[in-house]
């Protein structure tokens, strides 16, 4: 184990903008490396910043195109980052467009209970905290095992305009695990600790299935329990409840819209042309409903009903999406299907409903009260899957823990 510096009274780094100092890096905090070889993550301990106000809605950005940034107090609106030693260059996301859609609901999902907007569209001016999505650790000159990184305080405190970084390369297609990095680094730029408790995207352990903010209180740490904070600074907090501490934080949310497909079933074996049924309820109404074949973006519908012809799909297995957005959630419902020449084609269902009796994937909230005074979009999806159709197409570690000085920068 390495020594730590010295973080209590640490002095917080001032200037008249609060942008233009770089500063000082007072450590690393979490696993160089992992017993079992996974990518690891790491919070870069700088020091306490002036507590900034309480923002009426935060907005986190998940920048997919990469970019340019520079030394500085953590500034997202203008590419300042206390995590760029010197000017870098982060490539933009290297994955599929379905792949990147995955990763966009995914943490639209996780982040679903609470106030955040989370776009891939980037805000500009406003206040924002961004999680640049791609590229490889080395570019910040970090270890290569190194999946993700965020700054981190002392005070456990909130860091406005902070610049997260999710080195997606390493993760290949693994979306999933893409979509939980990035949870757990924009979660640190919140006052965050790692929480030692499996199922939590604050966790380093192991978990089959999605991390999800978990309604728990728990001890933090990487692989064995721990006091919340730093070494040789204040106790944070004794526990952690990451879902509890987000609440506070930064507020409740508007949950998504239900999704539901009624017809055909999961599982179904259909014939290369066929009618499916969905539902999505909302309490603020639904925009638009996106149908995927694939992973692959079809079509785009605003206005209902929604008709439109499935014809052509090739023989085998296929995975079907619908997804339905209100002004800034996203629900979605997804189904596996095998195309078989002369399999009897599914009954539409004019009226689907909305409560995924038919077994298939259902992603979103619940409006209050149970769902009373949903606004119910009934969705009869006649889709083409063949390209040539007309219509409108979307563009689109107790202590001690390990405690490591910056690590050393590779020759360019």
């Amino acid at each position: 184990m390495l020594a730590a510096p010295a973080l209590a009274g640490a002095a917080p780094v001032r200037s008249e903008t609060g942008r233009d100092e770089v500063p000082p890096t007072l450590g690393w905090i979490g696993a160089e490396s992992r017993p079992d070889g996974k990518p690891t993550t790491l919070m870069q301990v700088i020091p306490d910043v002036a507590p900034a106000a309480a923002q009426a809605h935060y907005i986190v950005y998940l920048n997919r195109r990469g970019g340019t940034y520079s030394p500085g107090g953590n500034d997202a609106r203008i590419n300042k980052s206390s995590i760029a030693r010197q000017v870098v260059s982060v490539p933009a996301f290297g994955g599929s467009e379905g792949g990147w859609s995955q990763v966009m609901s995914c943490v639209t999902q996780v982040f679903a209970p609470f106030d955040i907007e989370i776009t891939d569209t980037d805000p500009g001016s406003q206040p924002h905290i961004e999680a640049v999505v791609g590229g490889s650790p080395d570019v910040l000159g970090l270890d290569p095992t190194v999946g993700g990184v965020s700054p981190f305080t002392p005070s456990c405190g909130v860091i406005t305009n902070s610049i997260v970084y999710i080195f997606s390369d390493i993760y290949r297609d693994d979306y999933e695990t893409v979509c939980e990095v990035v949870a757990q680094e924009v979660a640190h730029s919140f006052g965050l600790d790692h929480e030692y408790l499996p199922s939590d995207p604050m966790t380093y352990l192991d978990y089959n299935g999605l991390k999800t903010f978990q309604d728990v209180t728990t001890p933090c740490g990487e692989f064995g329990p721990r006091p919340c904070g730093l070494p040789n600074a204040p106790v944070c907090r004794q526990t952690q409840n990451s879902f509890q501490l987000l609440r506070e934080r930064v507020g409740i949310g508007d949950p998504p819209p239900k999704v539901a497909i009624a017809s055909p079933a999961n599982g179904a074996t259909v014939p290369p042309d066929f009618t499916l049924s969905a539902s999505a309820t909302d309490d603020q109404g639904i925009t638009k409903a996106e149908l995927y074949v694939d992973g692959q973006l079809l079509d785009t519908v605003t206005d209902a009903p929604y008709l439109l012809t499935v014809s052509g799909l090739v023989e085998g297995a296929h995975q079907i999406a619908v997804r339905a957005y209100d002004a800034k959630n996203t629900g979605s419902a997804t189904i596996n299907v095998t195309v078989q020449l002369g399999a009897p084609a599914p009954e539409p269902v004019t009226d689907p409903g909305g409560n995924g009796a038919d077994g298939s994937t259902i992603v979103g909230g619940c409006t209050a009260g149970g769902g009373e005074g949903g606004v119910l979009l009934a969705v009869a999806i006649f889709f083409l899957a063949s390209r040539g159709r007309n219509g409108r197409r979307a563009r689109r570690a107790s202590r001690p823990l390990r405690f490591a000085p910056l690590p050393r920068r590779r020759p360019r």
